[in-house]
């Protein structure tokens, strides 16, 4: 197992991070006078809409346009970002990122870079691309949501890709220098796998193991948790009281937030306060077919506010366009869909309105030590 530093599922706990205060602290400053647009933090980059996957479930199934980002473009990009002192790019959805021929070059270009960089993928493709994806990035997440061939095969029309992956995950985290995980998505195909899927990742070396509900996806971009019928909803609160006693610290269960909404008896969908996105201003979507303010809009043209394949992101991200959308988003009217980063809007819209009163609101607040945290900047 990897001594590599501590990850944390808190965004919050990052936001308030002694790292990252005074970038945070500008863009409070900068919403609050109406000064036009900071610099954002981090990126979720998608190089690749093509998949090699069929899942039923997928939130982005109708977002998939078979484009990518040539590679001179991806490597011209990463530039733009570290110009802009952009601190970590997540290799993102959307479709596949290692159906990319060139992602091995893309990936250590954004580590030698000085970004933090992250990879979100299915797996089937690791052994492509295992050494540059070991010594680049500070975290891998594989969504493999079964622990058997028999569950996977029932998950994707009969194709078996199990092995493989197992196998790639394997060989990945006899090298890896940063954490690697799996992710699984709870379905009623596979809620009776949570617990052996948690022991088959801790048995392959994973440092993390993260279970999320699923999302009904559909052609008009609503993104909604599916409902759990009862009998599901006690099989997975079985399954995870099952596993809160079952590792030691070196091996993290992670449960989002959004499968703790789908598991108890409120409404899954999150009713939002603050009428303005600041989250928006810290991580962009950026793909092959526009940029977007958040990976819950990817595909929506009412959120796409430019084509990095046309234009810089420094031209894309100073637009009057991307102003525009974020003014008109209204999370309040929008957005109740639940979302990884309501809290960081909720800090983000308190400090906006206590500097509206001359207050420094983050000052006040607990600073968090970033030494411990190796995933400080994916926000």
């Amino acid at each position: 197992m990897r001594d590599s530093g501590k990850s944390t599922q808190s965004l919050v706990y990052k936001l308030l991070q002694s790292d990252l205060r005074e970038r945070v602290r500008e863009t409070v400053v900068s919403l609050s006078g109406h000064n036009g647009m900071t610099n954002p933090i981090g990126v979720l980059l998608d190089v690749t809409s093509h998949c090699n996957l069929n899942c039923s479930w997928c939130i982005d199934r109708y977002s998939l346009f078979n484009t990518e980002i040539p590679t001179h473009r991806a490597i011209a990009l990463i530039d733009e970002f570290r110009e802009m002192g952009i601190l970590s790019i997540v290799f993102f959805g959307g479709g596949e990122p290692l159906l990319h021929n060139d992602l091995g070059k893309l990936l250590r270009h954004s580590a030698e870079s000085g970004i933090a960089t992250a990879l979100n993928t299915n797996g089937i493709l690791l052994d492509r691309f295992k050494d540059d994806v070991a010594i680049s990035c500070c975290w891998t997440r594989v969504s493999l949501d079964a622990s058997s061939s028999s569950t996977f095969r029932k998950l994707h029309e009969g194709r078996d890709y199990f092995d493989r992956i197992i196998a790639n995950v394997r060989a990945l985290n006899e090298v890896a220098v940063g954490t690697v995980g799996i992710s699984f998505v709870v379905m009623e195909e596979n809620v009776h796998d949570m617990v052996a899927a948690a022991h088959l990742a801790r048995s392959l070396n994973c440092d993390f193991i993260q279970f999320k509900p699923l999302y009904q996806p559909n052609p008009n971009n609503e993104r909604r948790i599916s409902y759990m019928q009862s009998v599901m909803k006690n099989q997975a609160i079985q399954q995870l009281t099952e596993l809160e006693t079952t590792f030691d610290d070196r091996f993290e269960v992670l449960i989002t937030g959004s499968l703790k909404a789908a598991l108890s008896d409120s409404s899954p969908m999150q009713l939002k306060s603050y009428s303005y996105c600041a989250a928006q201003q810290l991580i962009p979507l950026v793909t092959p077919h526009g940029v977007y303010i958040c990976p819950n809009w990817r595909g929506a043209t009412s959120k796409r506010y430019g084509d990095v394949m046309r234009d810089s992101f420094s031209t894309v991200w100073n637009s009057t366009k991307h102003k525009e959308i974020a003014a008109e988003t209204n999370p309040s009217r929008d957005c109740d869909l639940f979302c990884l980063r309501h809290q960081t809007n909720v800090i983000m819209d308190a400090s906006i309105r206590a500097q509206l009163q001359g207050l420094d609101l983050l000052s006040l607040l607990q600073v968090f030590p970033s030494s411990d945290l190796l995933d400080r900047h994916f926000l």
